[in-house]
């Protein structure tokens, strides 16, 4: 074993070491700790964190946030990574340290009746990075009574299998959408003239996009607050009194159940 493995190898055992000891205190926390495609790895990088630190993942920053004196990194894993041993760097203003951890395999839903989803493909999830998360976590859903479904599910297109980047939200007791948590409106996209998707920057590289809305009373640029109505729910001839949220953290999309508490998944068939 070359030293370069040893050295991987011990930064993977003291990132996995890191996360075991550190998860019954945060069993209940938001984000979740899932290191899967589509998930989250949320490690610990120290007791001190301030100016002149920086964290990464490859050459992303990432979002990072105190618990109880504690510093925690939170990375997003997109659902094209590969299984395998993964590394952040912290850099501090005396010196530079990295920790490991693994993606492992999860299964997500395959579907042979799966039709297109009625989603933009342009979003600004990833332009911008701004160092002041204005988000708090859980997360809230975009509108009430929801039921969550398709995010990471597969389906056939051609000889592929794509693997979905958006939750379906139905059984919407009202018309009201809301804004996930604190942020300012980047983006807001016609998509046929009646129905939008909006865009929030969280901060810190986290952002939340929404759609169908329609009515809206927001511009970009506009800062928004955790709750604070965006307009109405629009019109998806495909699927009616359905919303489409995609969550992104540094420039993937996550599982929102790993960042909101009031999400449910599908009733068993």
């Amino acid at each position: 074993m070359t030293e370069w493995h040893k050295t991987f190898a011990a930064c993977c055992l003291l990132g996995l070491t890191t996360i075991v000891a550190s998860a019954a205190g945060r069993a209940a926390q938001y984000p979740v700790h899932q290191p899967v495609p589509g998930g989250i790895v949320v490690i610990e990088i120290g007791r001190t964190y301030g100016d002149g630190y920086e964290a990464r993942f490859g050459r992303r920053p990432i979002l990072v946030l105190e618990r109880n004196g504690v510093w925690f990194g939170v990375v997003g894993i997109g659902l094209d990574t590969p299984l395998g041993n993964y590394l952040i760097t912290v850099k501090t203003p005396e010196n530079g340290s990295s920790l490991g951890f693994y993606v492992k395999p999860h299964s997500y839903p395959f579907r042979d009746d799966f039709s297109e989803l009625g989603v933009p493909n342009d979003l600004n999830i990833s332009l911008t990075w701004r160092s002041v998360l204005d988000a708090s976590f859980p997360l809230i859903s975009p509108v009430d009574g929801t039921r969550v479904e398709k995010f990471g599910s597969r389906y056939e297109a051609g000889k592929d299998a794509k693997s979905v980047q958006w939750a379906v939200l139905s059984d919407i007791e009202n018309n009201v959408v809301v804004a996930p948590g604190g942020g300012t409106i980047v983006d807001i996209l016609n998509n046929d003239g009646i129905n939008y998707f909006l865009t929030i920057d969280h901060g810190m590289g986290l952002f939340s996009s929404v759609g169908p809305v329609r009515k809206i009373g927001k511009e970009t640029g506009q800062p928004v607050k955790k709750g604070e109505a965006l307009g109405k729910l629009g019109i998806d001839t495909v699927r009616p009194h359905t919303l489409y949220w995609q969550v992104s953290l540094n420039g993937v999309a996550i599982n929102p159940e790993l960042v909101s508490d009031q999400l449910k998944g599908p009733e068993p068939e």
